[in-house]
């Protein structure tokens, strides 16, 4: 049974953090806004199995 909740982790928030510095020194601007983007799209498919 699929759950709507939203449960947040330390150690998640955390992680999404570092990963977002990490990706700040990587990516241009560009890049970082177009995945902001998409990341929405992907997740809702990935929630209803497409």
């Amino acid at each position: 049974m699929k759950s709507r909740g939203i449960y947040e982790t330390l150690g998640g928030t955390i992680l999404l953090a570092v990963r977002r510095a990490m990706e700040s020194l990587t990516l241009d601007r560009g890049a970082v806004h177009l995945k902001d983007e998409l990341m929405p799209c992907y997740a809702e498919l990935i929630y209803y199995s497409f």
